[in-house]
């Protein structure tokens, strides 16, 4: 529940490591919890280009999209 902490552990994360998908994977389900949608899709894109053949990735970006898509985000 301590979102910020998280973030700042996540940026820590991305410092030592910035071509690791899993550090905008779970970038994403932070910002996601927080409800910071954007940010949430921007993480999973970058997750995307990191890694092309990441299935979970590639379904939570298309389950993400659809989602603002109707909320007219």
């Amino acid at each position: 529940g301590d979102y910020q902490r998280a973030l700042e552990v996540l940026a820590e994360a991305e410092r030592l490591w910035p071509e690791c998908p899993l550090v905008f994977q779970y970038r994403a389900n932070v910002a996601y919890l927080m409800g910071d949608l954007e940010a949430a899709l921007a993480a999973l894109e970058r997750a995307a280009a990191l890694e092309p053949d990441n299935v979970a990735v590639r379904t939570n970006l298309e389950r993400l999209r659809r989602k603002l898509a109707e909320s007219g985000g």
